[in-house]
């Protein structure tokens, strides 16, 4: 067992030390790598292979996205393995080699699917590999693990959620489940074996708030592009077909415009919390780079974007009109057309989140943010047009060569 004495985290970021990023092929991760990699630390990357490509190569498929220079890789160690196996699936000699460089864990690995029926994967993702991260931070020199979470281990909570760990009684999805249940293995092993830890717990991420960068696009952009295509297939039956298509779900042109009669059932508080990467990234090392003794950080915006103000930036980025919002319960008395019924079916994972009546306390954050002048930037319709614009150009990610 390691001392009880938890050294300040900043330590860590200093001389010869290795941090161990996991899930350094995810959005979080692989740009809290590239942001460190730029402050000259030293970092270790431990990536599974993926199809005809290894941990090498697909680290190196992103290098060019995250700007990093060859320069820089001098700093940077690759380790295939998989987070599922036993001693990630390395030689003794290999892993242990490994637990002598380590000092410092950012565990960013995790599967993110809502499917009950995917409960197998996410449990094996989201536990399974977080006790074997765990393990090897007891064996190794590790004085600090930190732990990327999320906002909604709350569950179904409503109101504000602070920044500490609470029994939320139910959940979601599994996804918001496991990720509770890895928070308290992670704060009652770290507790137990002298390891100092923090919990991060970002919102929703979209793309950089400075031009939209980003290769996930999944949370926000889904139901947009689907909205997206939806324009698309009915406008082409409008301009070179005979429209009937198109009239049978009572997609119309309308003052130059697309008019697509979609109503959608919210209410006026309910919204989403969406924080771009960049903050996050910022938030994440600005934290865990600060002296203190480990806590719960809630990496989420002030306000929840309104889903009448997602309506009005959607209409006018996208050219259409005809989205509208009905209240709570307006379904149970009236019949959806078959437009807001296909729709509704794309959309209906991420309803939970688009629907939010949750706030998050972000007091531990500030704490050390306003220190340095980090605040989190406004989701406005300049920013949504960033972030839509660049998936627009990079077709959703289609264009992106990112393993």
């Amino acid at each position: 067992m390691k001392s009880d004495q938890i050294k300040p985290a900043s330590r860590f970021f200093q001389g010869e030390k290795s941090i161990l990023i996991t899930g350094a092929t995810g959005l979080i991760g692989s740009h809290i790598a590239g942001y460190l990699l730029k402050k000259g630390h030293r970092i270790v990357v431990l990536i599974r292979s993926k199809g005809n490509l290894n941990a090498v190569q697909r680290f190196q498929s992103l290098c060019d996205f995250l700007e990093i220079s060859r320069g820089l890789l001098s700093n940077l160690t690759i380790v295939e393995g998989a987070l599922d196996k036993y001693s990630f699936g390395l030689s003794t000699s290999t892993y242990e080699k490994l637990c002598d460089q380590i000092d410092c864990i950012i565990h960013c690995a995790g599967n993110t699917t809502f499917s009950a029926k995917q409960r197998a994967e996410s449990e094996r993702d989201n536990i399974t590999g977080l006790n074997n991260v765990l393990e090897f931070g007891r064996h190794s020199r590790c004085s600090w693990f930190h732990l990327m979470s999320t906002v909604y281990t709350a569950g179904k909570k409503t109101g504000m959620c602070d920044e500490k760990l609470d029994e939320p009684g139910l959940f979601t999805n599994v996804y918001e489940e496991t990720k509770y249940r890895g928070e308290q293995k992670t704060l009652d092993f770290c507790r137990k074996n002298g390891i100092g830890f923090t919990i991060l717990r970002p919102s929703i991420v979209v793309g950089d708030s400075h031009d939209g960068r980003t290769f996930r696009f999944n949370g926000l952009y889904y139901p947009l592009k689907a909205l997206f295509l939806i324009r698309n297939m009915f406008r082409q039956d409008l301009i070179s077909g005979d429209g009937k298509r198109a009239k049978r779900m009572s997609i119309s042109y309308k003052n130059g415009k697309i008019h697509i009669p979609l109503r959608l059932e919210f209410n006026p508080v309910e919204g989403i919390n969406l924080v771009p990467i960049d903050f996050v990234v910022k938030a994440v090392c600005s934290i865990i780079q600060t002296p203190q003794n480990g806590g719960i950080f809630h990496i989420a915006s002030k306000t929840n974007v309104t889903i009448a103000e997602l309506i009005e930036f959607t209409h006018n980025f996208f050219d259409i009109t005809g989205l509208s919002t009905v209240s709570t319960g307006f379904f149970s008395t009236y019949n959806k057309t078959p437009l807001e019924c296909l729709f509704d079916g794309y959309i209906e994972p991420y309803l939970p989140y688009m629907k939010d009546k949750r706030s998050f306390s972000t007091k531990n954050t500030d704490k050390v943010l306003s220190l340095i002048g980090i605040t989190c930037p406004v989701f406005d319709y300049d920013l949504f047009s960033r972030c839509m614009n660049y998936a627009l150009d990079n077709k959703w990610g289609k264009e992106l060569q990112v393993c």
